[in-house]
């Protein structure tokens, strides 16, 4: 068996609806990716497609879900063989789909998510096709079912145990590796033959089909002579080598091609593909190892899933005030309306196009703000330069009006001459009416002082 997680693109699409409904309707339509009748018609094992679509297309996560499939090598008669009956094949079946979401969601009701599981047996296996919306249906919160990089030990655990304890073929047996992985020629995307894609195509395919026969053949032992070989007798340049793959630069394009499979590994030993007896001695091998670490495999998935069950305790199993978002598995039963949901949907993308406006405009506003500063500056310069010479200009103004020598003083001096002036004139005015008057009163007391002594001497008045 093995697990696989289809990619998806970063950002939602623009009508979640649509791409929910695609989703189902690929996975249970009678026609497959090339567009052909399928032998068996898809079966729905478990989960509703409708609240699925339901739930991406309306919910708090429009447009987000997480897909990809558990594949089996054996077909449904060899399962039927090991097992013994039809009925103890779909138990199987069961017990492995609530495994791997137990997996996935440790510490969760099966009311918290919601997923879906369709099986296809067109190619003449077993295929287990699930969907989970990425929201928790309790809280509406953003609800990851796998991230790649904090997930993949614990489900490759799990895959390793499911595959040791029901004797499903091992994907990472040594006899199941490719010799190099090759690419889907010409098969999906028609193409110019004349275009740098096809040159890169057809000489990535001759490379490696080369390779692969002078392996078989014995002629190469490890990659250290397949890169000796490469650039001396075919004069390639290998511009990159890593663990698992090496680049060749493609003359034609001067563009590097990937080689990638057991053969460009970097401890590959080419013995396991010319000399059968070495590959049943690694076989051997193999299964020994494999049997000492289902132990240890099965302590690690236990650690790994309990860190992993108070993680999500932690995010989800918190006490809601205002009760569930959505009450039960069936979207009928749902408190939340379309219309709401549709709404509060139009508000996300409008909030995701002002944020992608804003970080459009983030180096635009950068050079403007570096521009400002200088400008600030700038103007700064030329106001402290202004504000100097506005005061040395209501200085001289002031000094030419009310200054000593301005003409608001030159004014004032000439007033208090004038009434300087005049009032030295009115003194003097004064003085002399002052000596006038004392002249005028001795004259009356002489005038006086004669009739006095005129009555006394003739006995009667004058």
């Amino acid at each position: 068996m093995l697990v696989n997680f289809r990619g998806s693109s970063r950002k939602p699409p623009k009508n979640p609806l649509r791409a929910a409904k695609g989703a189902t309707g690929y996975l249970l339509g009678n026609k497959d990716h090339k567009g052909q009748e399928r032998a068996f018609k898809p079966v729905l094992l478990d989960g509703s497609p409708d609240a699925f679509e339901h739930i991406v297309g309306y919910g708090n996560q429009a447009g987000k879900y997480t897909s990809g499939g558990l594949y089996f090598e054996e077909s449904r008669e060899d399962l039927i063989k090991k097992f013994g009956s039809e009925k103890a094949v779909e138990e199987k079946l069961q017990e492995i789909m609530d495994g791997f979401e137990e997996t996935l969601f440790p510490g969760l009701d099966k009311d918290q998510y919601c997923g879906v599981w369709i099986l296809h047996e067109d190619k003449s296996n077993i295929e287990l096709n699930f969907l989970f919306a990425k929201e928790e249906i309790r809280s509406g919160k953003s609800l990851t079912p796998y991230y790649h990089k904090a997930d993949l030990t614990r489900v490759n655990t799990w895959k390793d145990i499911v595959n040791f304890e029901n004797g499903f073929s091992d994907p990472n047996s040594p006899d199941k590796k490719r010799a190099f992985i090759p690419e889907f020629f010409n098969e999906y995307k028609p193409i110019d033959f004349n275009s740098e894609e096809a040159k890169r195509r057809d000489f990535k395919k001759e490379l490696t089909e080369e390779i692969e026969v002078m392996a078989l053949n014995g002629k190469l032992s490890d990659r250290n002579e397949l890169i000796d070989y490469l650039e001396k007798e075919k004069s390639l340049e290998v511009s990159r080598q890593t663990k698992t793959a090496i680049s060749v630069i493609n003359p034609l394009t001067n563009k590097p091609a990937r080689l990638k499979g057991a053969l460009f590994e970097e401890k590959a030993d080419y013995k396991q593909f010319s000399n059968d007896d070495y590959r049943k001695e690694l076989m051997e091998r193999y299964e020994n190892e494999r049997f000492k670490k289902i132990e240890a495999q099965r302590e690690k998935y236990k650690e790994h899933m309990e860190h992993k069950k108070e993680q999500l305790k932690k995010q989800y199993n918190k006490e809601i005030n205002y009760g569930q978002v959505y009450a039960g598995s069936d979207f009928k039963l749902y408190e939340r309306t379309e219309e709401k949901d549709g709404e509060h949907r139009e508000r996300k993308q409008d909030i995701e196009k002002r944020n992608e406006g804003i970080e459009r405009r983030k180096p635009a506003t950068k050079e403007k703000s570096r521009n400002s500063k200088v400008k600030k500056n700038k103007n700064l310069e030329q106001c402290k330069r202004s504000y100097e010479e506005a005061r040395k200009d209501r200085e001289r103004t002031f000094n030419r009006f009310f200054g000593e020598n301005g003409v608001f003083g030159e004014i004032v001096n000439e007033v208090n001459k004038r009434l300087k002036g005049n009032l030295l004139m009115r003194m003097e005015n004064f003085d002399k009416y002052k000596k006038i008057e004392k002249e005028v009163s001795m004259e009356t007391s002489k005038s006086k002082t004669k009739k006095k002594s005129q009555k006394n001497d003739q006995g009667f008045s004058m």
